[in-house]
């Protein structure tokens, strides 16, 4: 998720402390979704999205046709669909908070919706215009049959620093980061449509995993990263993703691109020259790109399984100072704004790379592979992505974690919150006991008390819930719970309901259930 970035925990913190604050085909496993995957599918979902899209880089446009085969495996002729169109309620947002660069004449527009030759009628949401009820007529689904639906549309993208939008560069270039912006089938449980108002403090995401297949088209000069595995040649690029839940693509003509593998996974870190031509600071945020990305991968392999795909990308971008970056399946954004305008070091900040790098990186196992709902449950992805980001690689012994500290000028300093991490937190974990101070984290976003924003309760009452069982459990039982909690979910979907079900498999101790009562709310 893209919010403020903060440094590693020294300790952990308090609640009331809290209060105040962060050309190989992309396969899974085997190429198909695992027995939990397809229990947990919906029974109605897109099987597979072909997309034709173009970037005009001169007029600000993302034109798109995209066609999904919607399965149905409901029992029942599907008569409805329920298509989203994601970037209105981005650009709604945009026009709302960011007026000076995003005009009014900013929006999406849906030329048609299509099954076949047959042009298909579509009602928009009274309170979310984005959301597209879509009558089949007599081209409904039969029950354990298939439809192949089109929708062609046309998009501004706009002039902002973050995950949908583009950066200039100066005279270097400038980058279109185009995610959030691409319609998909909406989600469909227990027999409804389930789908939720875009978030710009986190993600509304709630989607199955897929298979994607694009044609991507943009000018000559720009390198093009994106979910899934890609190629290009004379401004046409070929992206193959097989089992994720989103699509990302990255295009810059100033990109530069450095590759490496890690355990047999290809890793590829898109950057451009630091704008005041200083290489040497691009050079630090290169290696430190690197250094880290391969410790994350292999720390969690190690203490969770596999990554779930062949290939990641790193793509730097320009989202404001104090800002984090952004996951997707494959692909994470990191912030790179302090290293692309840094004159002199002492405006670099190598703390917030490596804090957003090992964060974003965890994001491809709890999110890209263990799937939840982010709407309503976001503290299952981001509160186990800062307590990766944190606790298990931010206390580690790993290369990156010293060389950083090094650059830093604070030779030592991940060595003496290691030193000091149990013994703080049992001491804090005896008091949250005693005091029975409850702070829950299963709370959707638009539920979250006053005060309490998308910071505080997903990112940092998730990740003391978390550290707080590794604590209480210990490394070899929190590692064993970990592991199968992730086979069990992977490239399927979790609910914190799933989450307790196979934690109790490992620790049902009196003091466990204690910690879980101070978090999670019953319903």
């Amino acid at each position: 998720m893209k919010t403020m970035i903060r440094r590693l925990l020294t300790v952990l913190l308090s609640a009331s402390l809290l209060l105040g604050i962060t050309n190989a085909p992309l396969i899974g496993f085997a190429d198909t979704a695992s027995p939990a995957a397809s229990a947990s599918a919906p029974a109605v979902r897109a099987e597979h999205y072909s997309i034709q899209a173009s970037l005009d880089t001169k007029k600000k446009l993302l034109r798109q046709t995209v066609t999904m085969r919607v399965a149905n495996h409901s029992g029942n002729p599907l008569t409805e669909l329920c298509i989203v169109n994601i970037a209105d309620g981005y650009l709604r947002y945009d026009r709302k908070y960011y007026r000076a660069d995003v005009p009014k004449s900013a929006k999406t527009t849906v030329g048609s919706i299509t099954a076949g030759e047959t042009s298909l009628r579509y009602r928009k949401d009274a309170k979310d215009p984005g959301v597209l009820t879509v009558s089949l007529g007599d081209r409904a689904v039969p029950a354990g049959g298939t439809l192949d639906v089109t929708v062609k549309v046309t998009t501004s993208v706009p002039k902002r620093e973050d995950r949908f939008g583009y950066t200039g560069l100066g005279k270097k270039g400038t980058v279109y980061n185009l995610s959030f912006c691409f319609p998909y089938l909406s989600d469909y449980q227990n027999g409804k449509w389930v789908h939720h108002p875009y978030y710009d403090d986190g993600e509304n995401r709630n989607s199955a995993v897929t298979d994607y297949d694009v044609t991507f088209r943009a000018p000559a000069s720009y390198r093009v990263a994106a979910t899934g595995s890609s190629e290009t040649k004379n401004g046409v690029t070929s992206i193959r993703a097989r089992n994720v839940r989103d699509l990302a693509i990255v295009a810059c003509n100033a990109f530069r691109k450095d590759t490496f593998t890690v355990q047999g996974i290809t890793v590829n870190n898109y950057w451009f020259p630091n704008r005041h031509g200083k290489t040497k600071y691009m050079d630090l945020y290169r290696k430190v790109c690197r250094m880290v990305a391969r410790d994350s991968i292999e720390l969690y392999t190690k203490h969770i399984g596999p990554y779930p795909y062949d290939e990641l990308d790193i793509t730097e971008g320009i989202f404001g100072f104090g800002f984090g970056g952004m996951e997707y399946p494959g692909l994470v954004m990191i912030n790179g704004t302090q290293e692309y305008l840094a004159k002199s070091r002492a405006t670099c900040d190598f703390y917030a790379i490596q804090n957003d790098i090992s964060h974003e990186i965890g994001h491809q196992w709890f999110y890209a592979s263990v799937g939840n709902d982010e709407y309503r449950e976001a503290w299952l992805d981001e509160g186990m992505a800062s307590f990766l980001q944190n606790e298990l690689y931010g206390l580690s012994t790993a290369p990156s974690t010293a060389y950083v500290d090094k650059i830093e000028k604070a030779p030592g300093q991940t060595a003496r919150m290691r030193k000091a991490f149990f013994s703080d937190a049992r001491q804090q974990i005896r008091y949250r006991l005693k005091t029975k101070e409850k702070t829950y984290v299963n709370i959707p976003a638009n539920r979250f008390p006053k005060g309490l924003g998308s910071t505080t309760i997903p990112y940092g009452y998730g990740e003391n819930f978390i550290s707080y069982l590794y604590v209480t459990m210990g490394e070899t039982k929190f590692d064993a719970f970990l592991q199968d909690y992730y086979k069990t979910y992977m490239l399927g979907r979790a609910t914190t309901d799933d989450f307790l079900r196979v934690l109790r498999r490992h620790d049902n101790s009196k003091k466990v259930n204690d910690i879980i009562g101070l978090f999670i709310r019953k319903s």
